[in-house]
């Protein structure tokens, strides 16, 4: 078993609509942010790995802010 850690630059969009006299507006924002996480892997066969990670990041539209989270599931192959 393997602990990874996780860093990186996240482009994360934000989008909203409102309506208005029948008619339907669209807007959003990108904006970068770095991200963080952390993870297992565990190696199944030899040179392959099944991972799995927790990431974390922050997105903004406007003056709201939130936070952002990813769990995934992957594998690897190392030759």
């Amino acid at each position: 078993m393997t602990g990874l850690v996780r860093l990186g630059v996240a482009s994360n969009r934000g989008e909203r609509s409102t309506s208005s006299f029948g008619f339907q507006f669209f807007s959003s924002e990108t904006h970068t942010h770095p991200y963080f996480g952390l993870g297992l892997a565990v190696e199944a066969a030899r040179g392959l790995s099944i991972n799995g990670a927790f990431d974390l990041t922050k997105t903004e539209y406007g003056s709201e802010k939130a936070n952002a989270s990813l769990l995934s599931v992957g594998l690897s192959y190392e030759f």
